[in-house]
């Protein structure tokens, strides 16, 4: 054998051992190692409510734009076009129902949306079964002003403004104030007195607490009552709480029933009685 074939031999064995060295530090870096997360979809955003689904400037922006080029097609947007009524009390007073959806955002600006249940529903034809979103979506001000609305359509999309929309026209005002014996701050950071609301198989009984309790109630009730503008409140349910949608239901019913109760003139200055975002009743 020539000396070539030897010496090539030999180092065959060298080589290998350089590339296995080489290798192995690769290998253990890839070791453990977690994947990068996927970017959630935009629609996923929506679903799960998350911030930053869209940019809240953007979002300003394109309504300042759309007030602009309003167009009123009833009196009541006439009225609030030419700056005839300035407050939202003021068109609740009035009885007349809200048709316009730049009716509540010309005269609340500062209103915040949460989407509390997203559902597929389905209804069986000849041809199939077919799919659809039920969204359920409150807004409020957090300063006495709050509305429910529900919408179903095939895309998640324009369902969730669908159902904003809808929450828009439905908004409605209730009374805020502090009715607990434990506490005399003065201030409108619960209920004034206890009341209750029902739809459905629920039943809601909202009472008063103290400053500094904080919202007892489950994640729906959080932020049907944070959104009316809520910090303090014990809350009671009865019935199938499951089903979000009667739920939130009972909640916007049982602040609404706070505006049906009468109260005499000196428990409104001992319990600072609020109506809305305004001053004490008189």
């Amino acid at each position: 054998m020539s000396p070539k074939k030897k010496d090539a031999k030999k180092a065959m064995p060298e080589t290998e051992a350089e590339e296995e060295t080489a290798e192995e530090p690769v290998v253990d870096l890839l070791v453990g190692k977690e994947e990068p997360e996927k970017p959630k979809d935009k629609v996923a955003k929506e679903l799960a409510g998350e911030p930053g689904a869209m940019d809240e400037e953007i979002e300003r922006e394109l309504r300042e734009k759309e007030l602009a080029m309003w167009a009123p097609r009833t009196k009541l947007g006439e009225m609030v076009r030419k700056g005839e009524v300035k407050s939202l009390s003021d068109v609740l007073a009035m009885g007349i129902p809200i048709k316009e959806v730049e009716i509540v955002d010309s005269l609340l600006p500062d209103l915040e949306e949460e989407i509390i249940d997203v559902g597929r529903v389905q209804r069986v034809t000849d041809s199939g079964r077919r799919m659809k979103f039920r969204i359920v979506a409150v807004i409020g001000n957090k300063n006495g002003y709050v509305g429910i609305g529900e919408a179903k359509g095939k895309e998640a999309g324009p369902t969730i403004r669908k159902a904003i929309e809808r929450a828009k026209l439905n908004v409605c005002e209730i009374k805020r104030g502090c009715g607990s014996w434990e506490c005399n701050c003065g201030k409108p950071h619960t209920v004034p007195f206890k009341v209750g609301g029902r739809y459905g198989s629920v039943h809601i009984a909202i009472m008063p607490a103290p400053s500094g309790v904080g919202l007892v109630a489950n994640d729906t009730g959080k932020k049907v009552l944070s959104l009316a503008g809520l910090t303090d409140a014990w809350v009671s349910s009865d019935g199938h709480t499951r089903t979000t949608l009667n739920l939130a239901h009972a909640l916007i019913d049982a602040l609404v029933n706070t505006n049906y109760i009468k109260v005499k003139d000196r428990d409104i200055k001992n319990l600072a009685v609020m109506k809305g975002s305004g001053s004490n009743e008189k």
